[in-house]
């Protein structure tokens, strides 16, 4: 509405989207934002608001109408924020969506490396590099670039240096760029890319280190596929082993549960029927009803009884194995059964814990 006040919001300390927001405002409205008012950290006029961090800016923004501010567009589409359109130097008006639909976030790279704002040699300077405002119809206008810096030398890190060499190599690969979307990044051009490759192959490593490869989760390298020094796609992770295996045993107590219930509601209904019955010759379709349930339950019964049998026999199996490996090491049982407790008051636990201990040892 006409005069309503729109509360400002600004980030706090060192931050790039300052940097970027304050670039492009300059390069958009020179007269209005000046070169003195650029950087990461700025002096910001009075009236304007501070949030910490982007969690501390989207939490800003969504929780006050008629607020603005700044965020990178990943979390600010993650968040459900609305954004602006902006104006870009060809003039085009668009959403980072909208640029992103038309190729413009990597387009802004490309126009970078050929007008040589962006080196195409990997060993050359990289701190002025910025590809905010770049030409191009649909380029967005404030884009920032990640950067990978190593060690050229690796020829005293051992077999770390090869490993950090397939890091790299995956993260270049087509299935590291495809993984960026995910967290909201676009992968870089294939110019660009040739360019990280070039400087991934001027890396040294130690003389007869062994280089790792990839096997695809999609394809198989028969033989070569389960050897050392390969990184597979099909091979699981101890930690994905036990997700799984947690996983199937909540679903086995689901299960469990709902056997439970249903128990409880046949013997519900068994009495309800005991209860109705007369036992005249009107009511033998409900005697046998009765006698199939209490078959069921029966069987339900035998199932945990079997059940309760094996989960004894598995626990005396493992004391039983636990004692003879203590007999083996020259311990008696109560070292390694009978637990720690402090002896004070007169404590009757530890005093009968201490009988059957001198039971064992004799």
């Amino acid at each position: 509405p006409s005069g309503q006040p729109i509360k400002v919001y600004h980030r706090v300390f060192g931050s790039s989207t300052t940097a970027g927001i304050t670039t492009y405002l300059h390069a958009a409205c020179p007269s209005k934002w000046p070169e003195s008012q650029v950087g990461s950290t700025i002096d910001w006029a009075d009236g304007t608001f501070e949030a910490q961090g982007s969690g501390g800016m989207s939490a800003a923004i969504s929780g006050e109408e008629y607020t603005i501010g700044y965020i990178d567009s990943g979390h600010g589409h993650d968040d459900g924020l609305f954004e602006i359109a902006l104006q870009n130097d060809f003039g085009t008006y668009q959403t980072s969506i909208e640029a992103s639909a038309n190729g413009g976030v990597k387009a802004a790279a490309d126009e970078a490396l050929q007008l040589g704002v962006l080196p195409s040699d990997p060993t050359a300077d990289f701190s002025a590099v910025s590809l905010h405002n770049m030409p191009g119809e649909f380029t967005w206008p404030i884009v920032a670039i990640s950067y990978l810096y190593l060690r050229a030398d690796q020829t005293e890190n051992g077999e770390k240096g090869a490993l950090l060499k397939a890091f790299v190599e995956y993260v270049l690969s087509d299935d590291g760029q495809e993984l960026l979307t995910k967290y909201n990044f676009e992968g870089v051009p294939a110019d660009v890319l040739a360019v990280s490759m070039d400087a991934l192959s001027r890396l040294e490593l130690p003389d007869g280190s062994t280089e790792w490869t990839f096997e695809s989760a999609d394809s198989t390298d028969p033989g070569t596929g389960q050897q050392d020094y390969v990184i597979s796609g099909k091979r699981r992770s101890y930690d994905e082993y036990a997700i799984t295996e947690l996983e199937s045993e909540k679903a086995d107590v689901s299960d469990l549960e709902a056997l439970e219930a249903e128990v409880e509601s046949m013997a519900s209904e068994m009495t309800t029927l005991k209860d109705g019955c007369s036992c005249d010759s009107d009511n033998n379709n409900s005697a046998k009803r009765l006698a199939r349930i209490a078959l069921i339950l029966a069987i339900i019964g035998l199932i945990f009884g079997l059940a309760g049998i094996i989960l004894g026999i598995m626990a005396y199996m493992r004391v039983n194995r636990m004692f003879s490996s203590s007999q083996q090491n020259g311990r008696s049982a109560s070292e390694i059964c009978l637990p720690q407790m402090k002896k004070e008051n007169g404590n009757a636990a530890y005093t009968d814990l201490e009988q059957e201990r001198n039971a064992l040892q004799i």
